[in-house]
């Protein structure tokens, strides 16, 4: 019973990273030319929000975080 239980939880961690490294490359893939995510009224939410997860995926640091970064900084909201 309980390696039965450790294989499970070993393959939902291993499903759990797989889905985060997903989720990161798909906020990777959909940033905005300028740095920034969403359009219209809600860039700056959703760019503070795709910030705020790459840095809980520990992914807080190259130029998609940094160009982000930039971005949020300057905006006049």
């Amino acid at each position: 019973m309980l390696t039965t239980l450790i294989g499970i939880t070993g393959t939902a961690q291993a499903t759990l990273d797989d889905d985060r490294a997903e989720g990161v490359a798909w906020l990777m893939q959909s940033q905005n030319g300028d740095g920034s995510w969403g359009n219209d009224g809600a860039k700056v939410a959703a760019t503070a929000e795709a910030l705020e997860a790459l840095r809980n995926a520990g992914t807080d640091h190259g130029f998609i975080y940094s160009r982000a970064l930039s971005w949020l900084a300057n905006s006049s909201w």
